[in-house]
């Protein structure tokens, strides 16, 4: 399921990607003292969000499951790698060695500029975050009230 839509979405199996501005803040006339001596203008711009290998999806998988609590139902899924404590003794000190194929991993792109009349902040500064994290358990539980309803009297 996660590999067609995400092929469809994106063109790349397990990749969802948002190539739009996400987020834009700006403020286009500073006039106040302190901040029109530092620009006359800010922006700031967050875009082309990625987050990959969502196609790990793993057991234990739980759907729909009540838990003793009949009128709750829980939901579990797991994503990224499944060892997540494989290590590697090398010499007294044990070092982490996860396979960072499966991590799941998000980016994003943002952008900050500053704009002033012969300002010396005055900048354009594009950067691009990342982050890869080796597991992910994503948990929910909904409440669920049935209603009885006589349709025959």
């Amino acid at each position: 399921v996660v590999r067609p839509f995400t092929k469809y979405q994106s063109g790349v199996e397990g990749m969802l990607r948002l190539e739009e501005k996400l987020m834009s803040l700006s403020e286009k006339n500073i006039d106040d003292t302190i901040g029109s001596a530092i620009a006359n203008r800010m922006e700031f711009q967050v875009s082309d969000f990625r987050l990959s290998n969502l196609d790990t999806l793993h057991n234990p998988i739980k759907i729909l499951e009540t838990n003793n609590k009949p009128m709750t139902l829980y939901n579990s899924a797991n994503l990224g790698d499944k060892d997540e404590q494989r290590f590697r003794k090398l010499g007294n000190v044990f070092k982490n060695v996860l396979s960072e194929s499966n991590y799941i991993d998000g980016t994003k792109h943002m952008r900050f500029e500053l704009k002033g009349h012969g300002s010396p902040f005055e900048m354009k500064k594009d950067i691009d975050l990342s982050i890869s994290i080796p597991h992910i358990q994503m948990i929910s539980a909904f409440e669920v009230f049935i209603i009885k309803i006589f349709l025959w009297r």
